[in-house]
């Protein structure tokens, strides 16, 4: 049986599911050349198929089915399977009992388990109590010579599965990222790609109402500089005191803040109360939130020189309706990450320093009302907040949006 390892030109495709069993079953064994003595010939694995599993095979041709049936102990299986080093056919975790996958057996030599997977595929879907694949990290997956080059994948509706680990095992992520959903917490890099080596492009929607990003993960965005589509997220819940070595404040208020934070947790909010606290801002270079100044008599915003990122997941998904395609789909109520309105004084809006910014709003800047701002409709239809980024700048002040 000649083998291929998965390379990018392979296709993926929904899982297909199919009724007969033992047609599925002779087709493995015929177009895989299985030894009938190494094939387990049950539909799904019980304490009482599990006896006819071939334990002393290190090459096993099957359809394993875990699901509500399944009775043996995740400790038991560890036994079974012990020998198993290369499954070929189809795995599947439908609707079990089961919390963890480890019970496969790596190569001692490689540290890997080898799956033959063109056939059926994984398929790991509504399992309430699975918290653990991270032995995925450890598969290898392979295609046969004469098959369709596909190998099917789902991990979806597992609610207690955080799939983020596995996500980062570039084979999963990369060629499956867009089959794993709805589960607690889902791959980060689904859907990224790119372009002739310019900005990677993300899009986060339709996820689990709880998925949520660290601010890790945020800082590891605002590195690559990734530009999203959508990005229905929250805030992951965040205790630390330090990042990188970085102090990280939470923001109540400028006046309770203090004045040597390198990170800021909150909306920022600078309006005519703030004025005499604007020096705690100095050493601020992150800022997990958004950015409003608003009703000031400031003429600049020097305070914020060392400003470099600004992640604002600020806002709430609901349900909506699209005219269009006649479904629902999910909306994002959100505010723009940095807004500057109503500042009578205010002649000068640069942020030099500022790199990246990650808004849930399509527009990540709104500037209304701020009369002094701009000499010219010209000056207000080229202004940027800093030429190091490409944001988009609503400005009402302008006849048109601009880049």
């Amino acid at each position: 049986m000649k083998l291929i390892f998965f390379s990018y030109i392979f296709m993926f495709f929904p899982l297909k599911i199919s009724s007969d069993f033992s047609e599925d079953l002779k087709t493995i064994v015929s177009t895989k050349d299985c030894d009938w003595e190494c094939t387990f010939n049950y539909s799904e694995v019980t304490s009482k198929t599990i006896e006819y599993f071939p334990k002393k095979c290190e090459d096993v041709c099957a359809i394993l089915t875990f699901n509500s049936n399944t009775d043996v102990a995740e400790s038991e299986l560890k036994k079974v399977f012990r020998q198993m080093h290369y499954l070929i056919g189809g795995l599947r975790f439908e609707n079990s009992n089961i919390t963890s996958l480890s019970f496969f057996t790596l190569l001692k030599v490689y540290d890997t388990f080898n799956f033959i997977c063109d056939t059926f595929g994984l398929s790991i879907v509504n399992n309430s109590f699975l918290e653990d694949i991270a032995i995925l990290q450890n598969f290898e997956f392979w295609v046969t010579s004469h098959s369709a080059y596909e190998c099917p994948f789902q991990i979806s509706n597992n609610t207690k599965l955080d799939t983020t680990d596995v996500c980062t095992h570039v084979r999963v992520k990369d060629w499956f990222g867009n089959r794993i959903s709805g589960n607690s917490k889902d791959c980060v890099f689904q859907n990224l790609y790119d372009v002739l080596f310019g900005p990677l492009f993300i899009n986060l929607e339709n996820l689990h109402p709880d998925f949520c990003l660290t601010f890790e993960e945020l800082l590891f965005f605002y590195e690559q500089r990734v530009i999203f589509n959508n990005i229905h997220a929250k805030y992951c819940p965040e205790s630390k005191k330090r990042i990188n070595k970085q102090k990280l404040c939470e923001i109540r208020n400028l006046y309770s803040l203090d004045d040597d934070c390198n990170y800021l947790f909150g909306d920022l909010v600078i309006d005519s109360f703030e004025g005499r606290y604007l020096y705690k801002l100095f050493n601020v270079n992150i800022l997990f939130g958004s950015l409003k100044i608003q009703y000031t008599k400031l003429e600049g915003a020097n305070f914020l020189y060392n400003l470099e990122y600004i992640a604002s997941l600020n806002g709430n998904n609901r349900r909506g309706y699209n005219q269009f395609s006649k479904v629902q789909v999910q909306v994002s109520d959100s505010h723009p990450a940095i807004l500057v309105r109503s500042n009578k004084y205010l002649k000068q809006l640069k942020l030099p320093n500022l790199k990246h910014v990650i808004s849930r709003n399509k527009d990540a800047v709104v500037i209304e009302d701020n009369p002094v701002l701009f000499s010219s409709n010209m000056e207000c239809l080229m202004y940027r907040i800093t030429y190091a980024t490409n944001l988009r700048v609503k400005n009402e002040a302008c006849v048109v949006l601009f880049y």
